[in-house]
């Protein structure tokens, strides 16, 4: 409950404060009156003085950045740290599932784990991000380990287009009579 507080506090927070009009009465709470009209206010943290108006302006303004800061904050503890916490559970998981599988399917298996992306600025375009590979050595013989691929390409493409596993068997005498086109639509 107040996790929910602070997350969605912060957020009508930076709403509300550019449009926060009572700051005016809120002044001759916390404010002393100086000579010519000016206003000084003292916070913890800091302190305004001038035109009443200038005074207000830089309260807005400070309740924003608060509000702005306490999102950004919050959203590292509340997102960020979880994501790298899973991150690193998933593969450790996911190396000890691949030392069981290699006993059942043998030394030759290459397993990857991918997932589907959409970029923000072309929403109808998908690829793919490798989250995990076991059995692929990059620069080595495995010149396909961290490839750029989209939904349209490979065996990882037909079975998101599919919606099923896939498993990819392509024999070296049958893959290196392929051309150039035809292994990068495979």
């Amino acid at each position: 409950m107040l996790r929910l507080l602070i997350r969605y506090g912060f957020r009508v927070l930076l709403i509300v404060a550019p449009f926060f009009l009572p700051l005016m009465n809120l002044l001759g709470f916390v404010a002393e009156a100086g000579d010519a009209g000016t206003v000084r206010v003292h916070l913890g943290f800091t302190s305004f003085e001038g035109p009443a108006s200038d005074v207000q302006l830089w309260l807005r303004i400070s309740l924003v950045g608060l509000a702005i800061a306490g999102i950004f904050v919050f959203d590292i503890f509340d997102l960020y740290l979880p994501q790298l916490q899973r991150k690193d559970f998933r593969k450790q998981y996911l190396d000890l599932e691949a030392k069981k599988w290699k006993k059942h399917l043998g030394e030759q298996i290459r397993i990857s784990v991918l997932y589907a992306r959409r970029p923000w600025f072309f929403p109808l375009f998908r690829y793919f991000r490798w989250e995990w590979t076991y059995g692929f050595r990059a620069g080595e013989t495995h010149h396909d380990a961290n490839l750029f691929l989209t939904e349209w390409q490979g065996v990882a493409g037909r079975a998101l287009r599919q919606e099923k596993p896939q498993l990819a068997r392509i024999p070296r005498e049958l893959f290196e009579n392929l051309s150039w086109a035809e292994r990068w639509l495979l």
